[in-house]
């Protein structure tokens, strides 16, 4: 029995000896994964000319608020809210009858003094007649002459009367000093107005619009330096076009040229006040587009236009305050040797947008830099697929059109 129990555990030993000796296989090999596919482009090539960007407001060139400049009672309003007026049109009609009565008196009584200066005037002429013949004597001939000078003064004040109460009629009717377009009417019908006080409305111009800015010196400095001389003109006078964007719009659809810089830098901001002008433009519906006071986007176009090599703003990452791209080149693989498109990081220096697109400068100012910090023209640009990669590791690069802004 025993020797039968050793048979069966020997039996039972040798099977799991070598059911476990049969289970030692090999390591499986570690699965090797494609190099991750990115898009790349090469940068372009453009003209393009460096600018400074800022913003600032719109204003109306003419402005001006509408009095009354006599007191009286308002009669009628001629013009609806916010419309369009012309130099001269009747805005308010003021009540004009006591200024007429006063007129009328006016008008009668140098009526009143010119007959008196008539008669005085045909008494001293008569008197100077009879002087030769003693029948008046020489104190009745200045007697009459100064009553004569008398009543011609008295004619010049009626007269200089009737002008003012003339006046004072004509301003009965308010009109628009200026063509543009009104505000609210500030005051109704059956009011008292009173002259040089009350506010009725106000105008501003239109057809043409100032939008004022300001401007850092370093920015006040390369503006000047970079003005053109406008054709025709006086030696030494220049002028500086710049490109506005409003609120709505991503771009910069207007333009308009510098014609105002202030006399001095603000000291406290170390800014200076500039102003452009421009044509306004009417919208679909026939109103005008700008109005005093509207938000705007200036681009200031300096220096002349040269070479600029561009990229998509999207292939521009950042790394501790320092702009850098990814840039493929050939390079061996350190563990297989294997050569490839491999990840290269080139550390740039980023110039200004130009249609969507980053200038990547090959200058700090005026000192050149260094070859590992430019682009070239023929070098391919990572522009998708960023975050999958990293510098070093080979890739998969699929050939694109360098894309437009987003």
């Amino acid at each position: 029995m025993n020797a039968l129990l050793k048979c069966h555990w020997l039996v039972v030993a040798t099977w799991v000896i070598g059911g476990a000796m049969g289970c030692e296989q090999a390591p499986p090999k570690a699965l090797e994964l494609p190099p991750p596919e990115v898009e790349v482009s090469k940068p372009i090539l453009r003209e393009v000319t460096d600018v400074e960007e800022t913003t600032g407001r719109t204003d109306a060139i003419n402005s001006v608020q509408i009095r009354a400049r006599v007191s009286g009672y308002l009669n009628k309003v001629n013009f609806k809210d916010g419309a369009d007026v012309k130099a001269g049109d009747v805005l308010f009609e003021i009540d004009a009858r006591p200024f007429k009565a006063q007129v009328d008196q006016d008008q009668a009584d140098l009526a009143s003094k010119r007959a008196t200066l008539e008669k005085s005037k045909k008494v001293y002429e008569r008197t100077l007649a009879l002087r030769p013949s003693g029948a008046s004597t020489q104190e009745d001939v200045d007697n009459q002459k100064g009553d004569n000078e008398s009543a011609k003064a008295a004619v010049g004040q009626a007269e200089a009367k009737l002008r003012a109460s003339q006046l004072m009629l004509d301003w009965t009717e308010v009109r628009a000093p200026i063509g543009g377009r009104t505000s609210r009417k500030l005051i109704t019908e059956g009011n008292l107005v009173t002259a040089d006080n009350t506010t009725l409305t106000s105008i501003v111009s239109l057809e043409r619009i100032y939008v004022y800015f300001f401007v850092d010196e370093r920015t006040l400095l390369r503006i000047r330096t970079g003005a053109k001389r406008v054709p025709g003109s006086a030696p030494g006078k220049t002028a500086v076009h710049i490109d506005i964007g409003l609120a709505y719009e991503d771009g910069y659809s207007l333009k308009g040229v510098i014609n105002f810089e202030d006399n001095t830098v603000d000291a406290g901001t170390g800014t200076k006040l500039l102003r452009a002008e421009l044509d306004n433009l009417k919208a679909a519906d026939g109103h005008w587009l700008l109005s005093p006071g509207l938000f705007a986007r200036i681009r200031v176009p300096i220096g002349s236009p040269k070479q600029g090599v561009l990229v998509a703003d999207r292939a521009l990452s950042t790394d501790q305050g320092k702009k850098f791209i990814y840039v493929i080149v050939d390079k061996a693989d350190p563990q297989t040797g294997k050569v490839g498109p491999t990840v290269e990081r080139r550390y740039i220096h980023a110039g200004g947008l130009h249609g969507g697109l980053r200038e990547i400068l090959d200058k700090d100012g005026d000192v050149p830099l260094p070859a590992n910090q430019k682009l070239a023209a023929e070098e391919r640009v990572v522009v998708s697929g960023l975050q999958r990669i990293q510098p070093g590791i080979h890739v998969q690069p699929k050939d694109v059109p360098m894309p437009a802004a987003n």
